[in-house]
């Protein structure tokens, strides 16, 4: 049999172990300190914060006139075409017209026979004596004469009296016969000449009204000349103005009509600067306002706003507003587009941030600003902003540091390591 101290000393071994294996385990780490979040910085600067309104625009022509055929024909000759420069009354386009040419010689020789038949009134009218005090002369000397015949022949029918003594009655028959056709002569002629009394007073009547209304026809026969060489000269289409050809529809061998667009002619010496405004920015914009304008790449210019229309171009969805630009080089085309930046309001000298510095939080804004090396929330109120820069009206002052960059890795109390500050602009 086994010794009873044998058991024994079997529990005393492992109980010795346990002490020596727990003062041989590691002891647990001690609390480290903690790592600063690396973040970008800006400052809290005053500036002035313009608030503006971007415009987009085109170039058009201060005045474009469409020029119309006047008459029917066809286009003979093309002689500009678009983009080339035109002096006022340059002559573009030759028209054939058979029927201007036609109503022309007609108006001329219509004219011809009016003015012939005028300067020969007097001829085809019945002649008049020269002078009615003449006439009456005349007249009274044939009504003498008249009387006394009337008293020779009365005396030759009375038997007892004879005028002609020594003559028989074979001669008293043949000078009664006589003094009869002196008599009927006499007679005829004063008749004739009272005739052409009444005659020539009738005449005297008729001719002013004749004259007055052949040369009224005259004077509209010199009109329809008038107006008929105008048509023969609108064959010969021109320029109304000086400037650009915008548009071209004629060719050669085009049958037109009056009325017919052939042309377009802009004035280019100086443009306007047309700017689409979005109905919900009508109000903001006023004539007057200055406007920072840039046109296809050329230097930028401020200019005033010239007009602004009442009412909305249904075709662009959008009201308009005019910029009127002096073109004397001709730098600015028709149809060039570009942009004008309006200033609304200056907000000059405010306090600012960058806008990506500012967290929301329901209805509540703050940022992140550096306070001994830690991020303090701090709570905020803005004002304006462009997008790119935020007014702060209350909550910082000039100079604070804000986080700008990591502001997601980062709570109140945060130790903050600055790896770069953001360029003030």
């Amino acid at each position: 049999m086994r010794p009873n101290c044998n058991r024994a000393g079997w529990w005393v071994v492992p109980l010795l172990i346990v002490p020596l294996l727990t003062s041989c385990a590691p002891s647990p780490p001690r609390a480290s300190q903690p790592i600063a979040v690396p973040v970008t910085v800006s400052r809290a600067l005053r500036q002035d914060l313009p608030e503006t309104l971007l415009l987009p625009g085109r170039v058009l022509p201060r005045v474009q006139t469409p020029v119309i055929a006047a008459i029917p024909g066809k286009v003979l000759h093309v002689k500009a075409h678009i983009g080339d420069p035109v002096a006022s009354g340059a002559e573009l386009a030759v028209l054939d017209s058979p029927a201007t040419s036609t109503s022309r010689t007609e108006a001329r020789s219509a004219l011809i026979q009016l003015e012939q038949q005028a300067a020969q009134l007097g001829d085809r009218l019945p002649s008049a004596p020269a002078a009615p005090e003449k006439m009456t002369a005349a007249t009274a000397q044939l009504e003498k004469e008249l009387q006394q015949r009337l008293l020779q022949l009365t005396a030759l029918l009375k038997p007892h009296l004879s005028l002609f003594p020594g003559q028989n009655a074979a001669q008293q028959e043949q000078e009664l016969l006589r003094a009869s056709h002196e008599l009927t002569r006499v007679q005829s002629n004063l008749a004739q000449l009272q005739v052409q009394s009444v005659l020539a007073q009738q005449v005297n009547l008729l001719r002013a009204p004749l004259l007055q209304s052949l040369q009224a026809q005259v004077v509209q026969a010199r009109q329809a000349v008038r107006y008929a060489e105008a048509q023969a000269q609108n064959t010969h289409v021109s320029a109304p103005h000086a400037g650009l050809v915008l548009a071209q529809t004629a060719t050669p061998g085009l049958p037109v009509g009056p009325g017919t667009p052939l042309f377009v002619i802009g004035d280019v010496a100086q443009v306007c600067f047309e700017l689409l405004v979005d109905p919900t920015q009508a109000r903001q914009v006023q004539k007057g306002q200055l406007a920072r304008v840039e046109i296809a790449g050329q230097p930028a210019s401020e200019h005033p706003i010239t007009q602004v229309s009442p009412t909305l171009d249904v075709t662009a969805k959008s009201f308009t507003a005019a910029i009127e630009l002096d073109n004397p080089h001709g730098l600015y085309k028709p149809g060039m587009t570009g942009q004008a930046t309006v200033t609304l309001n200056a907000h000059p000298g405010v306090l600012t941030v960058p806008s990506a510095a500012l967290l929301h939080e329901h209805e509540n804004v703050y940022v992140f600003k550096i306070a001994a090396g830690q991020a303090v929330k701090q709570p905020v109120k803005i004002g304006y902003s462009n997008g790119t820069r935020t007014e702060i009206t209350a909550g910082l002052n000039e100079g604070d540091t804000v986080v700008v960059d990591g502001l997601t890795r980062i709570e109140a109390g945060t130790p903050v390591h600055v790896i770069e500050a953001e360029r003030a602009p």
